[in-house]
Formats: C-alpha cells, sequence, structure tokens
C-alpha cells in the first residue's frame, strides 16, 4: 500500500496597505481604533509585496489551498501566482479583538492591536468570539 503524505504550509497574509497610511502612525482613542478595525477588516495589501523566494516556492507545490475571506488573504493568494483550487471560509479568518466603548488612552493602532489581543488572550472578549469559543474549530 502506498503511503501519502500531506504538508500543510500556514503563511501570513501580505503587508495590509492600511498601515501605509498618515493616519495608521499617529495615536487615536479606542473609538477611532474601534472605526481603524473595520477598515482593517477591508484593507488590500501593500501593492509593492513580494512573497518570500523561500515561501513562494514551497507554494507552487501545493495542490489545494484554504484561505480566509479578508481581502487580503485573498490578494495574497493571487500575488502567489497559485494556480489550484481555493476553498475561502471565514473560520479562517483571523479572530476579532474585542472592542471598548471608552478609554482615556491614545494610542497608535499597533500598539492597540498588541494590547486588544493581549486582553483577548487574557479572556476579555467584549463584541468579540471567545478564545475558548476560537478553539473549538
Amino acid at each position: 500500500m502506498q503511503k501519502t503524505t500531506f504538508k500543510i504550509i500556514l503563511i501570513r497574509h501580505g503587508k495590509p496597505d492600511i498601515w501605509l497610511l498618515p493616519s495608521a502612525q499617529k495615536k487615536i482613542s479606542i473609538k477611532e481604533m474601534n472605526d481603524f478595525l473595520i477598515q482593517y477588516d477591508f484593507a488590500a495589501i501593500d501593492k509593492d509585496f513580494k512573497p518570500n523566494e523561500k515561501i513562494y516556492k514551497s507554494l507552487q507545490q501545493i495542490k489545494f489551498a484554504f484561505t480566509s475571506e479578508m481581502k487580503r488573504s485573498q490578494a495574497t493568494f493571487q500575488y502567489c501566482q497559485l494556480y489550484v483550487n481555493a476553498v475561502s471560509n471565514n473560520i479562517f479568518n483571523e479572530a476579532g479583538l474585542p472592542l471598548f466603548d471608552k478609554s482615556l488612552l491614545r494610542l497608535k493602532p499597533k500598539t492597540w492591536m498588541a494590547l486588544l489581543r493581549t486582553l483577548w488572550f487574557m479572556g476579555f472578549s467584549n463584541k468579540c468570539d471567545t478564545k475558548n469559543t476560537i478553539k473549538l474549530y
């Protein structure tokens, strides 16, 4: 009997183009961050994105792909010039970040994202899936 082996390659999407905007470099309130996260979810990837050569070569050997439904994930798949069947499903989307209405803090979006993700790992899940719910998938 012939043994079949599978190789799973996980890659992160290309850099979202939203990080190139001047607004991504300034300190913002949590309310502004909530709006930023909506824009982030619909962001494309940096037009200058080039996949790492090693990753690109590995991907050329795949027979099937799964991607999230996020625009940046779809664009990364296209940039890698993969001519294989792909299934896009929200089960592969990034876990959402907890959203809050009030805070006196003003932080840069990347700092907010790190803080919110840390809070999420600690169990805070205001207006998003909990860590335990995500583990069920």
